[in-house]
């Protein structure tokens, strides 16, 4: 289940929910303390696939393309929900 938009993690503040998929939900985000948008990915599983989830990431951060990992943070704020 999508979390609220009206939600911080971290510096980012949740704007938009953008999409959903299997592993997760992308959202639209400020970055309050460079005052930029981005896209904030929470994954759904907690410990399940982090595995998976990192070797994501770092395939990701491999590519040429438009888009570019800024950061990564590991939380437990969602384990119960927003």
């Amino acid at each position: 289940m999508p979390r609220s938009t009206d939600t911080n993690i971290g510096p980012y503040h949740l704007d938009t929910l953008i999409g959903s998929g299997d592993t997760g939900d992308v959202y639209k985000a400020t970055d309050t303390g460079l005052n930029r948008t981005v896209a904030i990915k929470v994954f759904k599983d907690k410990d399940a696939d982090r595995g998976r989830h990192w070797l994501s990431l770092h395939s990701a951060s491999a590519l040429d393309s438009c888009s570019t990992i800024y950061d990564v943070e590991i939380t437990t704020a969602f384990a119960n929900g927003p």
